[in-house]
């Protein structure tokens, strides 16, 4: 619920904007009751995040994340491009990440991750798997694929090993719709 600037409980005097590589980061001064405050935040494109089953198993991924110089467990994600629909993004990101492609996709709904320091939207959405294939990731994507059977990857949620939040959501939105 996006409020008009007439609703914002302060002013905003002042903004400035800095793009570095893919991200964009927003400065905002603020005056709360006379007083200037810095806010700052990242101001991303949305993304998508698909939970894809194929014969009874979850199509994770195994990737590297420079920002936490490890190898992650998560979903298949990534941005949506101008002019491209969610599911279209959705079923393009499956197919380079892990070579599979979807057949049936459902909607699981739009989500923030992480509305404290920005203001990106990730669309979830759950894909039946109708094959396989061979993955095509970018140059600067360090990927392998996973295939986990679904009571595993309920486990491996439940002990931490999987930590990706919005791909957490997907698992729970799906269970809640039967659709696994």
């Amino acid at each position: 619920m996006r409020m008009s600037d007439t609703e914002r409980p302060y002013r905003v005097i002042r903004s400035e904007q800095h793009r570095i590589g893919r991200i964009r980061v927003v400065k905002d001064t603020i005056e709360i009751n006379g007083t200037e405050h810095p806010f700052t935040y990242v101001d991303f494109r949305d993304s998508v995040c698909v939970l894809p089953v194929f014969r009874g198993n979850v199509i994770a991924i195994e990737q590297y994340r420079h920002t936490l110089n490890s190898w992650e467990l998560e979903l298949p994600c990534g941005g949506i491009d101008s002019g491209e629909s969610p599911e279209a993004a959705a079923r393009r990101e499956l197919r380079e990440e892990t070579g599979y492609t979807a057949g049936e996709m459902k909607f699981l709904g739009k989500y923030y991750t992480n509305q404290g320091y920005s203001c990106a939207m990730c669309s979830v959405f759950f894909a039946d798997c109708a094959a396989a294939g061979t993955a095509e990731p970018e140059e600067t994507e360090f990927i392998r694929t996973r295939v986990i059977p679904l009571s595993e990857f309920e486990e491996m949620i439940g002990d931490n090993r999987f930590r990706l939040l919005i791909g957490i959501t997907a698992w729970e939105q799906a269970k809640r719709r039967n659709l696994i």
